[in-house]
């Protein structure tokens, strides 16, 4: 890899539904000698999960459909930019905002400097998936689960991202299929969602916040609040249980979410999103 700022002992670190090397690639690049440089992190939906024939053996990463079709070439193409992906799929926020920490270092420390513009844009995953990581944590609100989760927001997302130096402006930030209440403007944030956006074109309507989706967020919250004896919050995340459904069923009607797997965006959704995210750093 000559784009990522930290020596890659292996680009294939996981096997996701394969039990044989390589598995799937966490890191990506195509180098052209571009003006400028697009680097896209996050989990699946940026990874292009379900572009092409990657849902499935044997074309598992099926580069020539994602790298065709995923939102961070397709963005590139317009920013007239090289591109880096670095995404891994099932990943947390940690991870992501881990990655984003260092190439942030990298830009600032100039590893970059060949390009004119350095565009980074981080694509958030639910929170909660990394909840087991920070067993310690001590919420301050115990009886209000929106608070609850704007706190856990504040203290594991806004300030993984803010680190120990200002955000550039040409780093952005967004949510996949999750959401919540919050100030975008206080770091960068794209104000629409990806799913959103994608249920406005196919006219759904979807307008409840929920914060976490699936069961890989889902589990670790509900065992971390039992073991917690946090009964109250409890109750009050098993409300919103019936607008969580509401989502994956939207997201199962809506026509640019793939219907493989766990209902990624199709190309058409990854080009869209690109559209979108042009119009923003443009």
């Amino acid at each position: 890899m000559r784009l990522y700022p930290e020596r890659v002992d292996s680009a294939y670190l996981w096997c996701g539904n394969r039990t044989d090397r390589p598995g799937r690639e966490w890191v990506a690049e195509s180098v052209k000698s571009k003006k400028n440089l697009v680097i896209c992190i996050g989990d699946s939906w940026t990874w292009g999960d379900s572009l092409g024939e990657s849902h499935q053996g044997p074309k598992y990463n099926d580069t020539m459909s994602r790298y065709s079709q995923f939102y961070t070439s397709l963005l590139a193409e317009k920013l007239n930019a090289d591109w880096m992906m670095i995404a891994w799929c099932g990943q947390s926020n940690k991870w992501i905002l881990d990655q984003y920490q260092i190439i942030k270092k990298a830009i600032h420390d100039g590893f970059y400097g060949q390009y004119s513009e350095v565009y980074v844009h981080v694509c958030l995953t639910e929170i909660f998936r990394d909840l087991e990581d920070f067993a310690w944590f001590k919420p301050k609100f115990i009886n209000d689960f929106d608070l609850f989760c704007k706190d856990y927001f504040e203290t594991f997302v806004l300030r993984g991202i803010r680190g120990r130096t200002a955000i550039p402006d040409k780093h952005r930030f967004s949510a996949n299929f999750w959401d919540m209440e919050i100030d975008h403007k206080s770091c960068n944030f794209v104000e629409k969602t990806w799913q959103q956006l994608l249920f406005d074109k196919t006219k759904i309507k979807d307008e409840v916040y929920v914060p976490v989706v699936s069961g890989i967020g889902i589990d670790p919250l509900v065992k971390w609040l039992r073991e917690k004896n946090l009964k109250e919050l409890e109750r009050q995340f098993s409300e919103k249980l019936i607008d969580i459904k509401k989502r994956v069923d939207n997201m199962m009607l809506c026509d640019l979410n793939n219907k493989h797997a766990t209902r990624h965006p199709t190309a058409e959704g990854h080009r869209i999103w690109a559209d979108h995210l042009y119009h923003i750093y443009k």
